[in-house]
């Protein structure tokens, strides 16, 4: 069974950008969706995969709530 598309990260949606920030507490602005998006590149080099599922990045994002308004 194929996984659906909410499994995935998709870093060039704003409101799902929001969501991750909005989880966690953080500020939905444009300079921390560009570091969520710089994260990504990050975690997708060390884990090799193309596309993230949530339960993938999410570690990442844990990790780097530090550097989030």
């Amino acid at each position: 069974m194929p996984m659906s598309d909410r499994e995935y990260v998709n870093f060039s949606e704003n409101h799902e950008l929001n969501h991750i920030l909005k989880k966690h507490g953080k500020s939905q602005s444009q300079k921390d969706r560009e570091e969520l998006k710089k994260l990504g590149v990050t975690a997708k080099a060390k884990l090799e995969k193309k596309i993230l599922k949530h339960n993938d990045f999410e570690p990442f994002v844990k990790d780097h709530l530090k550097y989030l308004d």
